[in-house]
């Protein structure tokens, strides 16, 4: 009798331990992101390296000023923010068509010939792939710029969403609103999702449509404040221990 009472204590205890590790394990399985929105310019390819190099060429030419404040209070925005930002506070005097062809030549030869991908990044994506994350691309680049690199890359068939600012009106970050039209598109809330970003602009947009962004620092970003982000990595093979 004593042994059958302690019998079931010990079918019980197991029972109810094995009922708790499968509640754990589904906690732990719900806490995983299910989408991964990267960032483009600085997180998918290295094109922060040679921004810069136009932007101080044309900057001069059209203000007779640069700096890297001036390049870090425009990095991150959509170019249609970046003519408004130069136009109401720099002096800016060239007209809107004027200033994107300028940028659209530009990024011809950037995104064909000059930008790489950025170290560890296609292991990630094909980590979330073989994995059944989603994927998304949200930039402030314009739509023919992002499609550009991701045929180049031979990225396409991983992103199941794509937004640019053209998307959502020219409101580049740090509005929220290119990752709250990623969030649409992937029909996920924001707490199911992870975004990496290298820019302050871009951080604060993914935090204002209340989801965890990772600040990713590279040897492009030095000196940019990435301290609103949840987490700061330096190499993007990182993300996959948080998937």
């Amino acid at each position: 009798m004593v042994i059958n009472i302690w019998l079931l204590i010990i079918v019980c205890i197991l029972f109810l331990g094995y009922w708790l590790f499968v509640i754990y394990s589904m906690q732990i399985l719900n806490l995983k992101p299910r989408a991964v929105i990267f960032d483009m310019d600085g997180v998918l390819i290295d094109s922060e390296k040679w921004w810069p190099l136009f932007e101080r060429k044309f900057f001069i030419e059209i203000l007779g000023k640069w700096s890297m404040p001036l390049h870090r209070e425009v990095v991150g925005r959509s170019i249609k923010d970046i003519h408004q930002i130069l136009t109401q506070h720099h002096g800016l005097k060239m007209n809107w068509q004027e200033f994107r062809q300028a940028y659209d030549v530009a990024a011809l030869d950037l995104y064909n010939r000059q930008c790489s991908l950025m170290p560890g990044a296609r292991a990630v994506i094909e980590h979330c792939a073989k994995k059944g994350i989603n994927l998304a691309v949200a930039s402030s680049a314009f739509r023919s710029w992002i499609d550009l690199v991701l045929t180049r890359f031979e990225l396409t068939i991983f992103f199941k969403v794509v937004v640019s600012a053209e998307d959502v009106g020219g409101r580049g970050k740090p509005a929220p609103d290119i990752y709250l039209a990623s969030l649409d598109k992937l029909g996920l809330p924001p707490e199911k999702c992870l975004v990496i970003e290298d820019s302050k602009n871009g951080i604060l947009a993914g935090k204002a449509a209340k989801i965890k962004v990772i600040g990713y620092r590279t040897p492009d970003n030095v000196g940019v404040d990435l301290s609103a982000a949840d987490q700061e990595i330096a190499n993007l093979e990182e993300i996959i221990k948080l998937l």
